[in-house]
């Protein structure tokens, strides 16, 4: 009896047949092939029209339309449903096919997704010899073609290092914006409760907004663009910034977090990130105390200590929290 496939495999296979099918024509048995793959479950035909857009809006530099993702979920589901005799007619090829061919696509889709845990930091060497550094409670998708190099940032925040590769320009798609690159070192982070945020480190890079409006934006070194949301849609606020600065925002990757004047509640929403201990200050003229320094990101409790000790405050320790909170008179 077949396993059913799950969710995260559909998915997975998904992006490697889009892949596939976007470096040319399938040949009549991989075609075959894919008709089964279709066929084998309700969910293959949306999972193969999401993927399919996705790659196509990083060309154009477009927003995902649903009417784009139908259209191309109808033109799929209209191949699929063979008959059992065509079942059984394509059954050997379609084997041979996943020994060979469709066990590669779903390796390299699986393979393609990486992600980290709460506290964890990972660095990703991509076939090109581009590399990704992923910060803590990160999640990306790779899915290189022999056009693009494209990879999905579904939340978090990473750091790109882009080998350079004339004829396939990396894009990174994320919620607000796809990031186009030659070769150039960047970062991008999409956090709750923060703006959609990328800082260039070295080179130069492009960004166009995933809704499609306005003008492509050039970018070079030392440069944050933040897309602060507004009730109308989000407005590209551009920087440029120091060297120093870049560092400290890069600060992650030696896993430290340094604060230039952030208050003790941005600064405890920070630790979050990386620890489940919780830092609790329940004084709101507290909270909004501005810190400086840098620290250890897996050491709350180091963090909460040196706070105690500069506002004179009073700190109880407890299993999974810490309380922050004034002194009695």
């Amino acid at each position: 009896m077949t396993q059913k496939q799950t969710a995260h495999q559909i998915e997975d296979i998904a992006v490697a047949w889009a892949t596939r099918l976007d470096n040319g024509p399938l040949p009549d048995e991989e075609a075959r092939a894919l008709d089964l793959w279709l066929d084998s479950d309700i969910r293959c035909v949306g999972a193969l029209a999401r993927a399919e857009a996705y790659i196509e809006a990083s060309k154009k530099a477009v927003a995902l339309d649903a009417a784009i993702i139908d259209d191309l979920a109808a033109r799929h589901k209209a191949k699929a449903g063979l008959s059992r005799r065509d079942v059984y007619k394509y059954g050997a090829a379609a084997a041979g096919l996943s020994a060979l061919g469709i066990a590669s696509y779903a390796t390299m889709a699986a393979a393609g997704t990486y992600e980290t845990r709460k506290g964890e930091m990972k660095v990703v060497t991509l076939s090109d010899g581009s590399s990704i550094s992923l910060n803590t409670d990160t999640k990306v998708r790779v899915a290189f073609s022999a056009k693009r190099r494209l990879v999905h940032l579904f939340g978090g925040e990473a750091m790109f290092t882009v080998a350079k590769d004339v004829g396939r320009p990396f894009v990174v798609s994320a919620k607000s914006a796809f990031v186009t690159a030659m070769a150039t070192s960047f970062t991008v982070g999409d956090l709750p409760d923060r703006p959609l945020t990328v800082v260039v480190s070295e080179g130069v890079l492009q960004i166009d907004r995933a809704d499609g409006k306005g003008q492509p934006v050039k970018l070079d070194a030392n440069t944050r663009v933040r897309f602060e949301p507004t009730a109308a849609m989000p407005v590209l606020k551009i920087e440029k910034i120091s060297t120093v600065q870049v560092d400290d925002d890069m600060a992650w990757r030696s896993g430290r977090i340094s604060f230039k004047g952030e208050t003790l509640d941005e600064a405890t929403r920070a630790f979050a990130r990386y620890s489940d201990i919780e830092l609790i200050i329940d004084d709101p003229g507290l909270r909004g105390e501005k810190i400086a320094g840098v620290f250890q990101n897996n050491d709350p409790v180091g963090f909460a200590e040196t706070v105690a000790l500069s506002f004179d405050l009073r700190i109880d320790i407890q299993e999974n929290r810490i309380y922050l909170s004034r002194k009695a008179a």
